[in-house]
């Protein structure tokens, strides 16, 4: 019935009062992709076993996460405080790869802005040849009909050519009109984003509970991967 109804935490809730530690970790395996506070509420339920009790089961419960990448790295550890006998080396493998893997998307972002830095440049440089060197059009054909081009046309510097009349109320070239609108949109996600960051870094600064405002934050998806198109 609790699968039916979609009940997940009603599911593992069940297995952790039998202490059913096998088909604990099972429902989660099963739903905690499209649910991760299934894996925060399994860890923490594990985390306050006492003693060397449901070590296993931590180590297995810290393998999946660390391998999806369901849960914040700053709440891991956090939970795992709350285990007075789990050492080092049972999480040693799990802060490894985390680091690791940051360390791998400082490498992407820093060339994202090599790459960037370079494309700025370039820009800069063709916007310069442009307000000071003369562009030659030898366009003969409308870039929309692919008639002969005659008076009055208008001419983009994109180098596409088109009829006024093909143009109607256009203001801008048909065929790079989609790319356009599609640089518009990652700055303008950028620009929020950037917003975000510094809203984050106040928050942060101003709040007396650092953690919780981090993981605010992590929930809303403001320190996920850039997407690379």
């Amino acid at each position: 019935m609790y699968k039916r109804q979609e009940m997940f935490n009603e599911i593992i809730e069940y297995h952790m009062d039998n202490n059913e530690y096998k088909e604990l970790i099972q429902a989660c395996k099963l739903h905690g992709g499209s649910d991760p506070n299934l894996w925060v509420h399994t860890l923490s339920y594990f985390a306050r076993k006492p003693g060397d009790e449901c070590l296993n089961e931590l180590s297995q419960v810290l393998e999946y996460i660390d391998r999806d990448n369901l849960v914040p790295p700053l709440l891991v550890l956090k939970i795992l405080k709350e285990k007075q006998s789990a050492t080092l080396g049972l999480i040693k493998k799990y802060i490894v790869r985390r680091l690791t893997d940051d360390q791998e998307q400082i490498n992407v972002i820093h060339q994202q802005i090599k790459d960037n830095t370079t494309n700025t440049q370039e820009m800069k440089d063709e916007i310069k040849g442009l307000r000071t060197t003369a562009r030659i059009f030898k366009i003969n054909k409308c870039s929309q009909c692919q008639q002969p081009l005659d008076l009055p046309a208008v001419h983009f510097l994109c180098m596409h050519s088109y009829h006024a009349g093909c143009m109607g109320e256009e203001d801008e070239c048909w065929l790079c009109a989609d790319d356009n609108r599609h640089v518009m949109e990652i700055k303008r996600s950028l620009e929020a984003n950037v917003g975000q960051h510094d809203q984050f870094l106040k928050q942060l600064k101003e709040s007396q509970d650092g953690f919780a405002t981090a993981a605010e934050y992590f929930g809303r998806g403001v320190f996920n991967k850039p997407v690379k198109e």
